[in-house]
């Protein structure tokens, strides 16, 4: 039987989700978005945007299927809990 490394887990999709995120700003030289992804990427534990690909990833969806939408919950999460 395999064993589930929870902490392995939760930072191989941090990782993801923090590249994914650092992508949708990529091409852009505006300063209100320079703005918004230094505070989207100053850290944290990315709990949500993990949980929503866990979610996908228990019922068989693949992490591409998420990811936006997962990206999604995290800049909500930050609008709102700046």
């Amino acid at each position: 039987m395999n064993s589930f490394d929870l902490k392995s887990y939760l930072s191989s999709k941090r990782e993801q989700i923090n590249e994914a995120l650092d992508s949708i700003f990529a091409n852009t030289s505006s300063k209100i978005v320079k703005a918004m992804k230094y505070s989207l990427m100053a850290g944290g534990k990315r709990i949500r945007p993990v949980l929503c690909v866990a979610a996908a990833e228990t019922v068989g969806g693949q992490f591409q299927d998420v990811i936006r939408a997962a990206c999604a919950l995290e800049m909500i999460h930050l609008f709102a809990n700046p």
